[in-house]
């Protein structure tokens, strides 16, 4: 359906709109059983309800996303490259969960952390957002981002087998970078100018096509500034060394970090290809069921 959008329904018999293949896969009041019962997941009986103390609306949908992040790690061998960002998946269902994100395309929804592969987009793991995150963070005294990369690598098993991770200054940290380095994982993003930023890259006096390097052992930061009227551009990374020269006049840090760092984007654009916006009958949780399924399957 989201390859062969139709107005109504899939399962009429006239020639000019006729589709076999639906009707060869099962009929249409199955598949409406199927969209009006997918919802239920779990055992409704065994499922804290809404006004309980131990509610929560993820664990309507938690198998679904389990059962995906086991079969994306089942039948794909990733590259060294990958990168980690945010996602929403666009709803506009009453629940605590539902963000405001303006720069996103849907602006309501369900915000995930994904880790994909930086070339392809293909997801290896992610998760959903949730205020429990948030305080394990304050908890353990450390940014909410690098909370977040610790927490997906560790789930997914990757640390101490050389990727190279790529992440905006949302997640990026001095600390985490030096972290990371211990477990054999390199990492590439950029860095903002407040947060723990060596004193003489916080206000560089830079030209167009000026960069600064300081290095201490295998972490080196960069301040870059590629145009006169744009804003200087920070970096940390533990791959890229600091004699690497300018690449067709971009500094090689800044044209690897633009190379890998658009992972999640890509994959945005072609799981709404295939949205075909379908929701199902019931109430606005609900809906978010069946929105869940059609971004990602």
């Amino acid at each position: 359906m989201g390859i062969i959008r139709k107005p109504t329904m899939y399962w009429v018999k006239r020639s000019s709109q006729s589709t076999i293949w639906f009707r060869k896969i099962f009929s249409r009041h199955r598949f409406q059983l199927i969209l009006r019962f997918f919802f239920y997941l779990v055992d409704n009986r065994k499922t804290p309800q809404r006004n309980s103390e131990h509610y929560n609306p993820a664990a309507w949908f938690k198998p679904l996303v389990d059962h995906a992040n086991m079969q994306f790690k089942q039948y794909y061998i990733r590259n060294r490259e990958l990168s980690i960002d945010e996602s929403l998946v666009g709803t506009k269902a009453r629940t605590v969960m539902t963000q405001y994100i303006p720069t996103k395309a849907h602006k309501f929804g369900i915000k995930l952390w994904m880790l994909v592969e930086a070339i392809s987009g293909y997801i290896i793991h992610f998760f959903y957002f949730t205020a429990e995150s948030v305080m394990t963070a304050y908890r353990l005294m450390i940014t909410q981002g690098s909370h977040i990369v610790k927490k997906i690598m560790t789930e997914t098993n990757l640390f101490n087998k050389n990727y190279h991770i790529f992440c905006d200054n949302f997640f990026t940290s001095i600390p985490l970078v030096r972290h990371l380095r211990t477990l054999r994982t390199y990492f590439t993003g950029t860095l903002r100018a407040k947060r723990q930023m060596p004193q003489l890259l916080r206000n560089p006096q830079l030209r167009k096509n000026e960069s600064l390097f300081i290095r201490q052992r295998e972490l080196m930061c960069v301040a870059y500034k590629e145009r006169q009227n744009r804003k200087t551009v920070r970096f940390v990374t533990s791959a890229v060394k600091a004699s690497a020269l300018v690449h067709r006049h971009k500094l090689v840090v800044s044209s690897i970090y633009s190379k890998n760092m658009g992972g999640v984007d890509l994959n945005d654009m072609m799981s709404g290809i295939y949205d075909d916006k379908r929701k199902n009958k019931n109430n606005a949780e609900k809906g978010l069921q069946s929105t869940f399924f059609t971004e990602w399957y």
